[in-house]
């Protein structure tokens, strides 16, 4: 188990990595984090096993991942991610918004939480904010965390 700490210090970039199936929402994503000077993207990944694999090779800050995820599903990831490299901490970004999911995602050790409609808005503060620790969630999910 690696025991080393991947939240964010200093000035350095904060080094993401992006898990999505959907090719055009990798795109979007890209964009929106393409425009910061403070986040730099480490890698993609298309599917839950492909994740882990970057996950423990990158050693990403932060991980954007969906919850629907061919081959391994987003919270199984995650709770791999969470054995293997602790510090790397997961933002889901989901359209999902039902309750069950949001707390799966939350009880499994998710920072963060956004639907799909708001990362225009909300992406880049959310990226900024679980790469410190902080948790940020959606206001549309935000009544569901307990």
């Amino acid at each position: 188990m690696d025991t080393g700490n991947t939240i964010r210090k200093g000035n350095d970039p904060i080094q993401v990595l992006v898990v999505e199936d959907y090719e055009m929402m990798r795109q979007l994503i890209w964009s929106i984090l393409a425009a910061e000077d403070d986040i730099e993207i480490a890698g993609e990944a298309t599917d839950g096993l492909e994740a882990l694999e970057l996950v423990q090779q990158l050693r990403p800050n932060v991980v954007i991942m969906d919850l629907a995820l061919p081959r391994l599903g987003g919270i199984q990831v995650m709770q791999q991610i969470r054995a293997l490299v602790p510090g790397t901490q997961v933002l889901f970004v989901s359209v999902h918004d039902q309750i069950d999911l949001v707390q799966g995602a939350v009880e499994a050790g998710a920072k963060g939480y956004l639907q799909k409609q708001t990362i225009f808005k909300e992406l880049v503060p959310a990226v900024r904010a679980v790469s410190e620790g902080r948790k940020y969630f959606s206001a549309t999910v935000a009544d569901y965390i307990k």
